[in-house]
C-alpha cells in the first residue's frame, strides 16, 4: 500500500473480478501469478482520456519477493500486465506507461502501439543527449511523451521540448505553487495533468487554472486485475513438445535433443532399465535406447518427459499421466483407420488436453504463448472441430461412458473390435512412461 508524505495510508486498489487469478498451488510450482493496476485519467468534462498503468507486486508474502527496480515494474507491466487487461480498457483510451532512463534507452516502448500510448518518463530521467536523441525518435513515430510528478524548476525542464504533456503534482503543495507550475506549462504549450487529486476542492481549483487532464484517489482508485501467465521455462518446455510432437521430427534429431540434456539422458537410460523391461543387458546409450523404442516410442518419451517437469503439485503426476495416455490413444486410433486429422496433431491434442488443470491457468492464456495450429486451438479452447470429436470419443471411454463413445466410433468409422487393445495398449505406454518420470 502506498504512503501519503505525512505517513497515512492511501487506500488500497479496488480489486476487479473479470479475469481468473491463478491456482495458488501452480502458481507456486511455476505457474507465474501477474497484477497490474490501471487508474483513470480523466478530461475536464468528467470522460476518460485514459488510463495510467501501474505495477502490482504478486509475490506474497512480501518478505520473500526479490527487490524490484522501476525498469522490472514496468517491463512487467508491458510483458505480462497488457495482454491481461487490453480487452477491458477500450480501443481508442490513450495508456501512460512509465519509463526509467534504462528503459527509454532500452526501446522497449518500440513494443507497444504508439497511437495509444503515452511514454511516461519518470522524474529520476535525467535529460542526457541519449535520452533526448531516444525521446526525438518516439515522438517521430508518433508516440505521445508525458513527464511523470512535475513539482517545480529542475533538471527534468531540459525534456520539456519533447513532453506532450506534464502531470503537476498538486498533494499537499502549496496552492501558489501549483499555479505557478501550472502556468508556466500552459505558457509553453504543454497540456498538464493535475494528479494526485485527493479532495473535491483541489479538483475544481485545478479546473480553475486551465488543467487539462485530472488524475487521483478522489475521482478513482486504481483498479486491480490479476490473472497468470505461463513462465519463460514453461514455455519454452511446451515449444518444445509442440516440435518433437510431429511426425516429421527425425530420429537423429530427437537422439541429438536428449543427449544435449544430461538430466533427460539419465531418464531416459533409468526408464529403459527399469524392471518394466527386464532387457537381458543393460541399455547404456541413448542411439542404442532409440534403436530398442524407435522413432514413435522415442518421441512419446521425450514429450512425456518435457510434459513432467512443466509443473510441481499433488495431482500434477496423475494429470500428466491421463494426458499422455489421451495422446497415445487417440493417435492409435487414428492409425487404425484409414480417415480423419493427421495422428500426430491428435497426439498432441490430447497430450495439451489438461494443461489447464496441470498449470491452473486457463487454456487460452497458455496455448496464446505457443501458437499452436488453428485446429488444436479450436479443439482445447473451444471444443469445436474434427480433432475435438476424435478427443471426446477418448475421454468418453477414458470416463466409462461407453456408449457414448460407441457411438462416437461408429461416427468415426472405427472398428470395435481393436477399441480394448488400443485402450490398454496406451493405458501401458503411458503408466510405463510416467512411471519411472
Amino acid at each position: 500500500m502506498k504512503k501519503l508524505p505525512n505517513g497515512d495510508a492511501r487506500p488500497s486498489d479496488s480489486a476487479a473480478p473479470a479475469k481468473p487469478f491463478c491456482d495458488t498451488t501452480q502458481a507456486k510450482a511455476g505457474s507465474a501469478p501477474v497484477m497490474v493496476a490501471h487508474q483513470p485519467i480523466f478530461d475536464a468534462s468528467g470522460h476518460t482520456f485514459g488510463f495510467e498503468l501501474l505495477y502490482r507486486n504478486a509475490c506474497w508474502p512480501s518478505s520473500n519477493c526479490p527487490p524490484f527496480s522501476d525498469a522490472v515494474a514496468t517491463a512487467s507491466v508491458i510483458i505480462d500486465g497488457l495482454p491481461l487487461i487490453m480487452d477491458t480498457l477500450g480501443d481508442n483510451r490513450m495508456l501512460f506507461v512509465n519509463f526509467d532512463e534504462s528503459l527509454l534507452l532500452s526501446g522497449l516502448a518500440n513494443m507497444l502501439d504508439p497511437a495509444r500510448t503515452c511514454v511516461e518518463v519518470l522524474e529520476t530521467t535525467q535529460p542526457t543527449p541519449g535520452i533526448l536523441a531516444q525521446l526525438a525518435a518516439l515522438k517521430r513515430r508518433g508516440f505521445t511523451i508525458a513527464l511523470d510528478d512535475y513539482a517545480g524548476a529542475g533538471p527534468a525542464d531540459a525534456l520539456l521540448p519533447m513532453a506532450d504533456y506534464v502531470k503537476v503534482e498538486v498533494l499537499r503543495r502549496p496552492r501558489a505553487d501549483v499555479a505557478r507550475d501550472v502556468e508556466r506549462m500552459l505558457a509553453a504549450g504543454v497540456g498538464v495533468v493535475a494528479e494526485k487529486i485527493e479532495d473535491q476542492s483541489t479538483l475544481e481549483y485545478c479546473r480553475k487554472l486551465g488543467c487539462h487532464l485530472f488524475q487521483g484517489y478522489f475521482l478513482s482508485r486504481p483498479q486491480l486485475t490479476s490473472g497468470c501467465t505461463v513462465s519463460t521455462t514453461q514455455a519454452l518446455r511446451l515449444k518444445t513438445i509442440k516440435i518433437f510432437a510431429s511426425g516429421g521430427t527425425t530420429t537423429p534429431r530427437l537422439i541429438e535433443a536428449i543427449r544435449a540434456d544430461v538430466s533427460l539422458s539419465y531418464r531416459l537410460l533409468r526408464y529403459l532399465n527399469s524392471a518394466h523391461f527386464s532387457f537381458s543387458s543393460r541399455v547404456s546409450s541413448v542411439e542404442f535406447a532409440a534403436r530398442l523404442m524407435g522413432e514413435t516410442g522415442l518421441r512419446r518419451w521425450l514429450c512425456a518427459a518435457l510434459l513432467s517437469g512443466i509443473a510441481k503439485g499433488p495431482f500434477v503426476p496423475e494429470l500428466i499421466r491421463m494426458s499422455v495416455f489421451r495422446g497415445v490413444f487417440a493417435e492409435a486410433l487414428r492409425n487404425s483407420t484409414t480417415g480423419g486429422p493427421p495422428a500426430d496433431r491428435l497426439y498432441l491434442a490430447g497430450l495439451f488436453s489438461l494443461l489447464d488443470a496441470i498449470l491452473g491457468m486457463p487454456m487460452e492464456t497458455i496455448l496464446a504463448d505457443i501458437r499452436l495450429s488453428s485446429d488444436i486451438d479450436e479443439a482445447l479452447i473451444e471444443r469445436r472441430g474434427a480433432l475435438a470429436h476424435w478427443l471426446h470419443v477418448v475421454e468418453s471411454y477414458e470416463r466409462g461412458d461407453f456408449g457414448d463413445a460407441a457411438r462416437g466410433f461408429a461416427e468415426l468409422g472405427l472398428d470395435m473390435s481393436l477399441l480394448t487393445h488400443r485402450y490398454l495398449q496406451a493405458l501401458n505406454v503411458s503408466q510405463s512412461i510416467c512411471t519411472t518420470q
